[in-house]
């Protein structure tokens, strides 16, 4: 059961397929596996064990996928930040999951005055690799331990996300069936969880360069040749302008909610067909998928919310009232709260009850996760409204960030902004732009206040979505 066991048997079936490439280097399968041997001895001679908890500290790179695969050999569990900065985030991982050691990489490690808090420094290993030979997999239960995961997405206080070895098995099968990937695929992702459905089909996975490399892009373009993109919507719109979209054959955009200016432009770049849109969350990836072709041809400017799809056929999605810590679902239409069940949604947070009983609700067998969003069904398909927490009543209609960047989007699509319900008031922030005192627009909705903004924030994951917490703090 041990998640590694896939890429193992891959290292053997295709040992000199190229498995990783990033920064014009490429490592191929059999390389990968004899970095992974070398990795975990150093691990064991640093009294890694089975069990451990050790938290990484790597960017997105090949040396992130020896290191995890590494601590997955020899039967220890990885920890993950999606933020390391602040340093208090990583403090928090250390001291929350009990980690034993965090490994990073030799740089880092000698700047660990700068990029660490002092408490941490001694538990620090700097990986020095030598001895390749094989070391034997350590079985895992599908019940154990093997990522977890801190991330606060939009929701505040950091959760740890507990992705067992049974978990990712289903989570890795159920992208690797929906992307309908094969050995054959060279396919660049800048999601590093999908990254390693590639290393379980043994497809070549392709890290996107920085979009100043441009002979790096040079060579990703006519040497590899990727047919499958995966990306959040800004990171699409970057790679875009650096690959020949026309190659691919498969695309597909999550990590945030598709506005219709964007529709419109990947349609520019490839065929709606070949573009999936994909909806989901760390809990649950994914839940709903959509073609940007159906979302172009079925798109209604006034419709509430926006499309996200039907249900993943792995998937159950119900509409719950909002607030409700209890299983009560609402009828085809009405706006609550969506919640998921399923094979693929995470059951555990790592020794966290509150995040549990915050998040989860138990109606007889089944456990439901809450999403946090605000929705509706109609005729099978889910639509989204925004997050719950940002989203507010007036003349019984639910309105919310999306309703406004919809608007705008469909509108005039060059003029970027938002709106936020704060103090009672609908408070309007626009990003200026050179022309902004010609522009004048006649909104449908009730404006108590105009912000305008030199750059609206940004969500530091995908760089796409606004951070609705940090216009807030604007008004303070």
């Amino acid at each position: 059961m041990n998640i590694i066991s896939h890429f193992l048997e891959l290292a053997r079936n295709y040992p000199n397929e190229v498995a990783i490439v990033h920064q014009s280097q490429s490592i191929t399968f059999a390389e990968l596996r004899d970095e992974v041997y070398k990795a975990a001895h150093v691990l064991k001679q640093n009294n890694v064990e089975k069990d451990d908890n050790i938290l990484v500290v790597i960017p997105y790179s090949i040396e992130l996928y020896i290191h995890i695969l590494a601590i997955f050999l020899i039967g220890a569990n990885v920890v993950l930040v999606d933020d390391i900065n602040p340093k208090s985030s990583l403090v928090y991982a250390f001291q929350k999951s009990n980690a034993k050691a965090i490994v990073t990489l030799r740089l880092i490690s000698l700047l660990k005055y700068f990029v660490f808090h002092y408490s941490l420094w001694k538990s620090i290993i700097s990986l020095k690799r030598k001895d390749a030979s094989p070391i034997q997999m350590v079985g895992r239960d599908a019940d154990d331990a093997a990522l977890i995961t801190f991330t606060s997405g939009t929701t505040g206080q950091p959760k740890a996300a507990n992705r067992t070895h049974g978990f990712l098995n289903i989570q890795l099968s159920t992208l690797i069936e929906e992307m309908t990937l094969k050995s054959e695929d060279t396919h660049i992702t800048s999601l590093p969880v999908v990254l390693m459905c590639n290393l379980a089909v043994g497809a070549t996975s392709i890290i996107p360069p920085k979009y100043t490399k441009l002979s790096q892009w040079h060579e990703v373009r006519n040497k590899f040749a990727p047919n499958v993109l995966s990306a959040s919507p800004s990171h699409f719109s970057e790679m875009s302008q650096l690959l020949e979209c026309a190659k691919l054959d498969r695309v597909f955009i999550g990590g945030a909610f598709i506005l219709p200016h964007f529709a419109r432009y990947v349609a520019t770049k490839i065929d709606p067909s070949k573009v999936v849109l994909v909806y989901g969350s760390t809990e649950a990836e994914p839940m709903c998928t959509l073609t940007l072709h159906d979302y172009l041809v079925s798109f209604d400017q006034d419709q509430m919310g926006l499309k996200v799809g039907r249900p993943h056929h792995n998937i159950k999605i119900s509409i719950n009232e909002a607030s409700s810590n209890a299983f009560h679902p609402l009828k085809d239409g009405e706006v609550g709260e969506i919640i998921v069940a399923g094979p693929h949604v995470l059951a555990h947070y790592y020794k966290d009850d509150n995040a549990f009983a915050t998040n989860k609700i138990i109606d007889k067998n089944t456990l439901w996760h809450k999403t946090g969003d605000a929705g509706y069904m109609l005729g099978g398909e889910v639509f989204l409204i925004g997050r719950m927490k940002y989203t507010w009543l007036e003349n019984g209609v639910t309105y919310a960030p999306i309703t406004m960047e919809k608007y705008l989007s469909f509108h005039h699509d060059k003029l970027e902004g938002t709106w936020l319900h704060i103090y009672g008031m609908n408070i309007l922030f626009i990003q200026k732009t050179k022309d902004i005192d010609q522009i004048i627009i006649d909104f449908p909705y009730k404006i108590d206040q105009t912000i305008f903004i030199e750059k609206l924030p940004r969500d530091k994951r995908h760089l796409s979505r606004i951070n609705y917490e940090v216009l807030k703090l604007l008004l303070h």
